[in-house]
């Protein structure tokens, strides 16, 4: 089994926003429905398609998967995460993640600014990232999650220039009641692979760090990238005539 040392792992809970640790609670599986999928255009722009020769393609999938829980807290700034291995590296182009709502939660949530950061799984290095607004409409019902696929992101020049990564996700602000906000595991990855165990920052877990549930976590996500650019390097003439004896 492929899996990075836990001391590297715990360097990317150091890089997180710290929290304060708060009565941590027994970590409790929850039964979660899916409403549906809300695309953004982050860029308002086409995004990379596989008719274009810098399309690499889907290296991260387990949204097709069925959902086996969700998990949540009422601690609305707490970072979730996971590590992905890719099938290959490459520029990130679009990326879809879930938003769950728990059905113990007060209301709907009408929208939410959410904060995705990247990781590089084996040194901890912070690859890139960005935030986007999510309007639910009418709103997502408590119990409910909803996958949000953000494309357009190539123009970002975020390098994934490994396999293994680390995702991780944040509210950073919301509007409407509802007041106990997570993510959905969908398992198994039908693309790549996930080790079982999750990333948490919050104050309801306990400190940042690698948690488990009863069932394998494996956040939603896919990661769809764009070809590494072809490295172009002038060679000295010394080194051309080397290559001649």
């Amino acid at each position: 089994m492929r899996k990075i040392a836990t001391t590297l792992r715990l360097a990317v809970a150091m890089l997180a926003l710290s929290v304060a640790v708060a009565s941590a609670q027994a970590l409790v599986s929850e039964p979660a429905q899916l409403a549906g999928e809300i695309d953004i255009d982050l860029m308002s722009r086409p995004q990379i398609t596989p008719n274009s020769t810098a399309f690499a393609g889907v290296v991260y999938d387990n949204s097709t998967s069925a959902a086996n829980t969700g998990f949540s807290s009422t601690s609305l700034t707490s970072i979730w995460g996971d590590e992905l291995f890719t099938t290959n590296a490459g520029i990130l182009s679009g990326l879809k993640f879930t938003i769950f709502n728990s059905g113990s939660s007060l209301g709907s949530l009408l929208t939410a600014n959410c904060a995705i950061s990247f990781y590089d799984g084996a040194t901890a290095a912070y690859l890139g990232g960005f935030t986007t607004n999510v309007n639910f409409g009418t709103g997502l019902a408590k119990g409910f999650y909803s996958f949000v696929n953000v494309t357009g992101l190539d123009v970002l020049a975020i390098t994934l220039g490994t396999t293994d990564v680390i995702v991780t996700q944040q509210v950073t602000s919301k509007t409407g009641t509802a007041n106990r906000l997570g993510f959905v595991s969908l398992d198994p990855p039908t693309v790549g692979s996930s080790d079982p165990d999750f990333y948490a920052n919050s104050a309801t877990v306990g400190a940042a760090g690698w948690y488990t549930l009863s069932v394998p976590a494996n956040l939603g996500y896919q990661v769809t990238v764009a070809n590494l650019p072809v490295p172009s390097q002038k060679s000295t003439w010394g080194r051309l005539k080397s290559l001649y004896r």
